[in-house]
C-alpha cells in the first residue's frame, strides 16, 4: 500500500473519530445528527428506568416478560456500544490525549464508571457463575442509568460545586452531629442498659437510638424509660433539631452563592447572554 493511501485512511480513521466524538458529546443547537443521539439516549435511559420499576410488579413482569427482555436487548446493545466508542474517542481530549494512559485515567472518572454500572449487570452472569438471587439484585441495578442523565445537564456539577464551597462548613457540622450522637448514646447506654439490657446491650446498638431521636425519625422500638433517660432524650432531640437544620442551611447558602457566580448577564453591545463571575 502506498504511503499516499495510508495518509488517506488514517485521515478518514481521524475524520471519524472526531465525529463520532462531536456526536456522543452533548450536542450542540446546529448539530442534529448530535442532538437526535442525545435524544435517543435520553429515552432509553428513561425507558430503562421505568421497566426496571415496573419489572418489580409480578403482574406486570409476567405479562410483559417479552417486551422488558426486548428493551433490555436492545439498550444494552447501545449503551454497550456508547462505552466502546466513548473509550475510544476519548483521547481527543487534551487531559486523556495519551492512548493508554489517557483511556485508563478516563475509565476511572464518575461519567466512566455510571457508563460501566450500567452495562455491568448485564454481562457479569455470563463471566461469572453467580446465585439467581444475587442476579435480581444486580438487576435492580439498572435504576443507577439514571445517573447517566448527568451529562445532559449540570445540575449534578452545581450541587458539587456548591458542596466544595462549603466544604470546611459542612465537615464542622458533620463532625459536631457525629459527636453528639456518640456522646448521647453513650450517657443513654449507661442511663437505661441496666433496666433495659435487650435493647441498649451496647454503645454501638445505642447510636440506633440517638440517631433516630437526633434525626426526628423516631421510630418507638427502641426508646428510654428512666426519669434521667427521658430527660436526656428530650435534651438530645432538642439538640438535633439544630443539627440537622445547620448542615441544610450552609449547603443552601453554598447553592445560592454558586448559582449567582453563574448568573448569565446580556452584553450591552451583541445582546447574546454571557457568564459573569463574581
Amino acid at each position: 500500500m502506498s504511503l499516499e493511501k495510508e495518509e488517506k485512511i488514517m485521515k478518514l480513521i481521524t475524520n471519524f473519530k472526531k465525529r463520532t466524538y462531536e456526536i456522543l458529546e452533548v450536542a450542540d443547537s446546529k448539530d442534529t445528527t448530535s442532538r437526535i443521539c442525545d435524544l435517543v439516549l435520553l429515552t432509553l435511559i428513561v425507558v430503562n428506568v421505568l421497566f426496571s420499576i415496573l419489572e418489580t410488579v409480578e403482574e406486570l413482569s409476567l405479562a410483559y416478560y417479552q417486551v422488558f427482555s426486548f428493551v433490555e436487548e436492545i439498550s444494552m446493545i447501545v449503551f454497550s456500544l456508547e462505552y466502546v466508542l466513548r473509550i475510544w474517542t476519548i483521547t481527543l481530549r487534551s487531559e486523556f490525549k495519551k492512548p493508554f494512559i489517557g483511556r485508563l485515567k478516563y475509565s476511572f472518572t464518575f461519567l466512566s464508571i455510571v457508563d460501566l454500572v450500567a452495562i455491568a449487570p448485564y454481562y457479569l452472569p455470563m463471566i461469572i457463575d453467580v446465585d439467581l438471587r444475587f442476579v435480581r439484585v444486580l438487576r435492580l441495578t439498572r435504576v443507577f442509568r439514571l445517573l447517566k442523565l448527568e451529562r445532559y445537564t449540570n445540575s449534578l456539577e452545581i450541587i458539587g460545586e456548591a458542596i466544595r464551597v462549603k466544604k470546611s462548613e459542612i465537615s464542622i457540622t458533620f463532625f459536631l452531629l457525629s459527636l453528639t450522637i456518640l456522646i448521647s448514646a453513650s450517657i443513654l447506654y449507661v442511663l437505661e442498659a441496666s433496666v433495659q439490657p435487650e435493647k441498649f446491650t451496647s454503645i454501638p446498638y445505642s447510636i440506633w437510638w440517638s440517631v433516630s431521636a437526633i434525626t426526628s425519625v423516631g421510630y418507638g422500638d427502641v426508646y428510654p424509660i428512666t426519669p434521667l433517660g427521658r430527660l436526656f432524650g428530650s435534651i438530645t432531640a432538642l439538640c438535633g433539631v439544630g443539627l440537622i437544620a445547620l448542615p441544610v442551611a450552609i449547603f443552601t447558602s453554598g447553592f445560592n452563592e454558586v448559582l449567582q457566580k453563574n448568573t448569565k448577564i446580556k452584553c450591552p453591545h451583541c445582546n447574546n447572554e454571557i457568564n459573569v463571575e463574581k
